[in-house]
């Protein structure tokens, strides 16, 4: 009947499996997509939290330096003065043990902030989409989202179909 239909002009077989094929890899681009944009989301989720644990880390770790240096400043200006523990040694000592003090409690919230950043950790992206070679025609599952997509051939029967009844050709 292809051929017929083939000759008045109406859609053969191979036509319908082409263009339901072709449906099926426009469905099949769509879950792709999808996957991708989720992805993306996702991983720009993940970069604002990175780039706020690398904001807490800067934060705990900035000055640092200058802290123990004063630090460092206040225990040697102690050991530099002469005899016996004056008021003013007393409250260098009181100083430095403050100092010291806060400059343990911003190793420690810097310690937690490189853990914080250290525990972020990246999503996944997605798997390569595998669709399976169906010589039945019809559907198959993705690999990515479970979604029924289309084959890339469609029934060998109908793929080899010209709609012309190749035997008859020349012949009245």
């Amino acid at each position: 009947m292809d051929w017929f239909n083939n000759l008045i002009g109406r859609p053969t077989s191979t036509d319908k499996a082409v263009a339901s094929s072709l449906a099926k890899l426009i469905l099949y681009g769509d879950t792709i997509m999808s996957a991708v944009s989720d992805y993306i989301a996702k991983q720009n989720a993940h970069n604002a939290q990175q780039a706020a644990a690398i904001d807490s880390l800067v934060e705990s770790t900035t000055g640092i330096a200058a802290d123990l240096k004063a630090l460092n400043a206040t225990i040697t200006t102690l050991q530099t003065t002469p005899g016996a523990i004056t008021a003013e040694d007393q409250a260098l000592l009181d100083t430095a043990t403050t100092q010291s003090a806060a400059l343990a409690d911003r190793a420690t919230a810097a310690a937690d902030a490189l853990k914080a950043l250290d525990s972020l950790t990246p999503p996944t992206p997605p798997a390569p989409a595998v669709v399976a070679a169906n010589p039945g025609g019809g559907l198959v599952h993705d690999s990515v989202s479970g979604h029924g997509v289309g084959t890339v051939q469609p029934d060998p029967a109908a793929a080899t179909d010209t709609g012309v009844d190749q035997g008859n050709l020349g012949k009245s």
